[in-house]
């Protein structure tokens, strides 16, 4: 066992360092794995997040330092439906644009109930991978875990205003929807039952109006 060390963790608070005592190695990368005691929040050697530091942007987990992802520092406390750029990612010679697709302002309003968002799910894939222009450049379409919104997976480097036009023409679609939802059958879908057009046709309606006239706020992450 090496001796026992003050291990940083930064980010409790801005411009900031908070130390623990803990045991630290060096990683092969250069970085370094603790061993944290319980006032850290851990358990029989599993790292949690630390307590007592709610706007920390690092976290030591499993003994591994690591960085708090994007999208959890967005503040959700500031966040309105809207088209946001989540991420872009570059493998070799290709750009791929995550878009947050926010249908709901995170903790205000009532989330997408399960049903409505399934059938959301369904429809929005089947129409996106079917479009014309879109569909070859489009990667992933689903539900976030928290129900306020869906991921949208494009190939290219792109910006908001650039998804506005497909993101209208797929809700215009999924607004005048009629019939049996794509996909919604039990050799098709592991929970084929759990659908409601009614409530996704709902939901597609207000996220339209946003995308018909959207303002900066709906375009761009809180600074």
């Amino acid at each position: 066992m090496k001796p026992a060390v003050k291990v940083g963790v930064l980010g409790a608070e801005p411009g900031t360092t908070s130390f623990g005592e803990g045991v630290a190695e060096d990683h092969a990368e250069g970085g370094s794995s603790f061993e944290l005691g319980p006032e850290w929040g851990l358990e029989r050697g599993v790292g949690k997040t630390c307590r007592g530091f709610p706007h920390m942007n690092s976290y030591v987990l499993r003994g591994v330092y690591m960085e708090k992802i994007a999208s959890f520092q967005v503040d959700h406390l500031r966040l309105v439906p809207g088209v946001y750029v989540s991420r872009r990612d570059r493998f070799g010679e290709t750009t791929i644009t995550t878009f947050d697709l926010r249908f709901k302002a995170p903790n205000k309003e009532p989330v997408i109930d399960v049903p409505a968002l399934h059938t959301l799910e369904h429809l929005g894939a089947t129409f996106l991978r079917s479009h014309g222009e879109w569909g070859k450049r489009v990667v992933y379409f689903g539900p976030m875990g928290c129900r306020t919104g869906f991921y949208l997976i494009l190939e290219g480097a792109l910006d908001s205003r650039d998804a506005l036009p497909l993101l209208r023409e797929l809700f215009e679609w999924v607004v005048a929807f009629e019939g049996e939802i794509p996909g919604a059958k039990p050799a098709e879908c592991g929970n084929y039952s759990e659908q409601n057009l009614g409530m996704a046709k709902w939901e597609g309606e207000r996220y339209l109006a946003m995308l018909k006239n959207p303002r900066p706020e709906n375009l761009a992450y809180p600074a």
